[in-house]
């Protein structure tokens, strides 16, 4: 269990760690409300620090999703395999539409960058395909959430881990994922929590 939680306990400092490089790159909450030609131009101007974080933020997950995969394997081992699996399947596919997403997201902007820097115009693809990714950003998040639902669920049936971090992943997943499906409004950070805590609970289980 130890390699399990050490994967999921650095997969979420790394999305942690990296989140100030938004700020850095003045790519913070207000950049996000700026019209899309502004957002353009600010990309246009720190285009190597765009893809700079939106690589970590990749890196983060994927190290997540090697901790999430772990972990489901070792409940499905103690005899959990239905809810553990079933968690996994929707993590996973979730996962796979947000790395997509964003990656197009970021493509998208970059040469969108480009091209109004040249053009003094903006794209007539590059806002749907931003409209797309922060869908598949939102979907990510509630997914995500769900299920770490089942794997807490799955960790209180098997008893592979203490229950207050199966409680936990299951409290932390439910009001996640309801608060996002209630405002419509998801960022990656809230999908962190409960394999952070369930990360811990797996390195001290095996200590």
């Amino acid at each position: 269990m130890l390699v399990t939680g050490l994967l999921l306990i650095s997969g979420v400092v790394t999305v942690i760690v990296q989140a100030p490089g938004y700020r850095r790159g003045n790519f913070d909450s207000k950049f996000w409300s700026l019209p899309l030609g502004e957002q353009l131009d600010r990309i246009g101007e720190k285009n190597r620090h765009w893809w700079w974080v939106g690589g970590w933020s990749i890196v983060g997950v994927t190290l997540m999703t090697g901790g999430v995969t772990s972990l489901a394997s070792a409940i499905g081992d103690a005899g959990g395999a239905a809810l553990a699996f079933s968690g996994l399947g929707m993590y996973l596919v979730a996962m796979a539409g947000w790395i997509f997403g964003i990656a197009i997201s970021y493509a998208a902007m970059s040469e969108g960058a480009k091209q109004k820097a040249s053009t003094g115009d903006i794209p007539s693809w590059v806002a749907p395909l931003g409209s797309a990714a922060y869908m598949a950003e939102v979907t990510w998040v509630v997914a995500a959430n769900i299920g770490y639902v089942m794997l807490g669920a799955a960790v209180l049936t098997t008893g592979l881990l203490p229950a207050w971090a199966g409680w936990s992943a299951v409290g932390i997943g439910s009001v996640l994922a309801i608060i996002v499906l209630v405002t419509k409004v998801g960022f990656p950070q809230m999908s962190d929590l409960a394999p952070f805590v369930l990360g811990v609970a797996a390195v001290l289980e095996s200590l």
